[in-house]
């Protein structure tokens, strides 16, 4: 279910902003949870490569290889879990940032398992600041949706995501539009410093890399107002 607290915002973007590595810390809490309970020797964070999807070897599950995301699955519905609180940047940067314009969750949680805890965080931390909650489902392939498309439908003017893979779909889908009037810029912004991000060179040039969230707020304040963005502006 979708959750929605001001339908009738009327605010000058709407900004989809990924949940996990952006608003709350998870890798970190997973791997060192993982290692504690099954004497594993997972580094955090993890290498490019072996983000989430570790050899089974690398997650001491050879013999059954599902058994890693099982585990991983149940830490994720724990108290342990819920009790993971947002980061003190990103929560003050949201707030601000939803007195201007309408903010949107876009994640890649299920919404069978996680929808209950997402939302306790917001109500506790960001109540009155978030339009809508939305699930990709990413991990389960009979439920999934693309981030693009819930963008398209929320009318998103800007994704924020820790993973370069959802904004490059995002320009795609920008590109792919046969009638370039009707086009409606997504402005993609990736967020954070981590090892599983894609090398410059390797994603498209027009995302904009935004370490931190007052870099984030930079951006946003630029776009709002029209302005040229170059990587230097997003950076500091």
């Amino acid at each position: 279910m979708e959750y929605t607290t001001r339908p009738d915002s009327g605010n000058q973007l709407v900004i989809a902003i990924d949940c996990d590595e952006v608003i709350v810390e998870t890798v970190g809490p997973i791997l060192r949870h993982y290692n504690k309970q099954y004497g594993a020797d997972l580094p955090a964070p993890l290498e490019p490569k072996h983000y989430y999807n570790g050899t089974p070897y690398d997650w001491g599950v050879a013999n059954d290889p599902q058994e890693g995301a099982r585990r991983v699955e149940a830490y994720t519905q724990s108290d342990e879990f819920a009790a993971l609180t947002p980061e003190e940047t990103a929560v003050a940067a949201i707030r601000r940032l939803a007195a201007q314009h309408s903010i949107h969750i876009v994640t890649g949680r299920r919404e069978d398992q996680l929808a209950a805890i997402t939302q306790q965080m917001v109500d506790t931390y960001l109540p009155g600041c978030i339009d809508g909650i939305h699930y990709t489902s990413y991990f389960n392939e009979q439920q999934r949706q693309d981030k693009s498309v819930i963008c398209e439908r929320i009318g998103a003017n800007v994704l924020i995501d820790d993973h370069a893979k959802h904004l490059n779909t995002i320009l795609a889908m920008n590109d792919e539009c046969p009638a370039p009037a009707m086009r409606r810029i997504v402005h993609t912004i990736l967020f954070g410093d981590y090892p599983w991000q894609l090398c410059p060179d390797e994603r498209d040039s027009r995302i904009i890399s935004c370490p931190t969230w007052s870099a984030v707020e930079r951006t946003i304040a630029q776009i709002a107002q029209g302005e040229g963005i170059t990587e230097l502006d997003s950076t500091h």
